[in-house]
């Protein structure tokens, strides 16, 4: 199947209008609003954090993701309304009154979420105006200034967008993400909205959404801590005319590999702007009995501290990669594996086999490497996107309130 990758992040599918603005809430004046409005009214489905301490925001999301078509959605940066009680949820339920209203969609739901600092109220009559001069800047262009609005320690926008053929009719999927820290798989620690016009079933789409997830967002970390904040939505308008895609179809295969590179494409910019960090890291295991143990294995490599500051210190020491595959709490024999750095051999059979210090020690040096661990035990096979931890992640994090 074709899929060709394009422009125009969120507003890339038919019907959609993004936009961004600063309301104050950023002490640097940065962009702190993003909204993003559909005509037609979308289908939606969403996923959010595991952590037992759920934001404001996504309490409302996840009461107002349902049968009912939704207008949009309203982001605010800045502050994560989160552990605010009965009035941050208030605070989330205005902020979604407001954008419907904004946006002439008073009939409809809107979905919400915010990201920052955790603990403190909302500034909710600066967001409220913010939304109010967000909505209208809404355009087919805004999609970069939604992205830039959600960034908190981000570095750069995250945006993404492709073009599949279901039948002979195009189909545009886009998104855009931000997460840099606090990322941990099952929700990673991030937000992330995803549209498009596809014409799908709700059972469609939630399974396909689902399936990309489990590959892209939830084989991501970067420091093992996950948000009370996370958040994946897709908007679905049906703007495209398509045949309706149904569930178990072929359509529906090609919905989902479209989604899933958006996903994929959107996690691995958000591992490669990690706070800080000198190293993007890929985490291949191979061989395993079946995917479930080798992503195991593979996060538990990915998540080890001793693994990430050997990694920051440009130190190929696979010993600490070997012992966390061992912890990972699934049987394996080790006498069988192997061990790679960028595709240079440092372990084989059980054993040490380093051919080559010299390019060893060069391939530490790159900003890309990518650990590969075969256990030669069968066909299972995972990655999962890492970085290393460097000085300057501890420094950052230890003043991220000052």
């Amino acid at each position: 199947m074709a899929i060709k990758k394009i422009d125009g992040g969120v507003t890339a599918a038919t019907g959609f209008t993004a936009a961004g603005a600063a309301c104050g809430v950023k002490k640097s004046g940065a962009l702190d609003i993003a909204m993003i409005a559909s005509e037609p009214a979308a289908k939606a489905f969403a996923m959010f954090t595991t952590n037992a301490v759920k934001a404001a925001p996504v309490v409302v999301s996840m009461a107002r993701v349902g049968a009912k078509r939704v207008g949009g959605i309203v982001i605010s940066s800045g502050n994560a309304n989160a552990c605010t009680g009965a009035q941050g949820v208030t605070d989330a339920e205005r902020m979604c009154e407001t954008a419907a209203l904004v946006c002439g969609k008073a009939d409809q739901e809107f979905l919400v979420a915010s990201t920052g600092v955790i603990g403190t109220y909302l500034p909710i009559e600066k967001i409220l105006a913010g939304i109010k001069t967000t909505g209208r800047l809404l355009s087919r262009t805004g999609h970069t200034a939604a992205a830039a609005a959600i960034m908190t320690t981000d570095t750069v926008i995250k945006e993404s967008a492709v073009e599949i053929m279901v039948g002979r009719q195009p189909v545009r999927i886009g998104g855009m993400a931000k997460g840099v820290g606090m990322i941990a798989p099952n929700m990673a620690t991030m937000i992330a909205t995803v549209t498009t016009d596809a014409d799908i079933c709700r059972q469609a789409l939630e399974t396909t959404i689902r399936a990309a997830v489990e590959i892209s967002f939830n084989c991501v970390t970067i420091d093992g801590d996950m948000s009370t904040n996370d958040t994946v939505f897709v908007l679905a308008n049906g703007a495209a005319g398509n045949t309706h895609i149904l569930r178990d179809t072929k359509a529906a295969e090609t919905f989902q590999a479209g989604l899933a590179v958006v996903m994929a494409d959107l996690a691995e910019q958000m591992v490669r702007d990690g706070e800080e960090a000198t190293k993007f890291v890929r985490v291949t295991v191979e061989g395993a009995d079946c995917y479930g143990t080798a992503k195991k294995i593979a996060m538990k490599i990915a998540e080890s501290v001793l693994v990430k500051c050997a990694l920051f210190g440009k130190d190929a020491n696979w010993g600490r990669i070997a012992a966390a595959a061992g912890a990972a709490d699934v049987e394996f024999d080790p006498r069988t594996m192997g061990i790679a750095i960028n595709g240079l051999v440092i372990m084989r059979d059980g054993g040490a086999a380093i051919d080559n210090q010299p390019a060893l020690d060069a391939a530490m040096r790159e900003r890309d490497i990518e650990i590969t661990l075969d256990l030669k035990q069968g066909s299972g096979a995972a990655s999962v996107l890492t970085t290393d931890l460097s000085v300057g992640y501890v420094k950052f994090n230890a003043h991220y309130r000052t």
